[in-house]
């Protein structure tokens, strides 16, 4: 959780399919951050995002 900044929960990770490029994010209040990156990486149409909450 410290390695990606994330200071409480719930905490979320979203990476690419392959692991790579993870973007963190904690807190229920920053849902809308998480919809962004989403959103981001579907735009950007390199692979689809993966979400985990840890």
């Amino acid at each position: 959780m410290y390695e990606g900044n994330c200071w409480g929960v719930p905490s979320f990770k979203i990476t690419d399919e392959d692991g790579s490029n993870p973007y963190y994010v904690w807190g229920q209040d920053r849902m809308w951050l998480i919809k962004e990156e989403i959103n981001r990486r579907i735009k950007k149409g390199t692979q689809s995002p993966f979400m985990e909450t840890i």
